[in-house]
């Protein structure tokens, strides 16, 4: 399979209900990723290189290290095709309210872009804003704006 379709391939699995799946084990109670991809796993602290964040680096953003401790790097990267925009922010920068401002103006000019009138439906966009910690000071100020905030999966956040 070439790398592009394995990379878009990889974004199904991400929310789905059932293994193989990093939500299925949200769904399961697990706090960690199981040895294996199923419900009650043998191990239920197993790393294996499966964290969301890796993913993004690596077979998004295409930062691929090609010496130990990232002395020398290459970089590659790829959108799949469900995927229109992605921008990277340093995990030491705060996520603030601009942020957000920024990556709804994102789906705003994609949605706007159609070839013709509506091309795109606003009920198509979708925002997704990763981040290794919740975001509680850019949340805080969502909610002092009157914006409501929606748990959606639980353990999220």
């Amino acid at each position: 399979m070439d790398r592009r379709k394995q990379r878009t391939g990889k974004v199904r699995p991400i929310l789905r209900e059932t293994h193989p799946s990093y939500y299925a084990f949200i769904l399961d109670g697990e706090t960690m990723l199981g040895e294996y991809w199923e419900s009650n796993p043998r191990s239920h602290c197993h790393d294996m290189m499966g964290h969301i964040i890796e993913w993004y680096y690596n077979g998004i953003a295409g930062i691929i290290p090609e010496a130990p401790g990232f002395a020398k790097i290459t970089i590659r990267p790829h959108l799949p095709e469900s995927m229109h925009e992605l921008e990277y922010k340093n995990p030491d920068d705060a996520l603030t309210i601009d942020d957000y401002y920024k990556t709804v103006g994102y789906a705003c000019l994609y949605k706007g872009l159609g070839e013709s009138v509506d091309q795109i439906p606003a009920d198509e966009l979708t925002i997704s804003i990763f981040r290794e910690s919740c975001p509680r000071e850019m949340f805080k100020t969502m909610k002092k704006m009157g914006l409501e905030i929606e748990e959606r999966y639980p353990g999220i956040c």
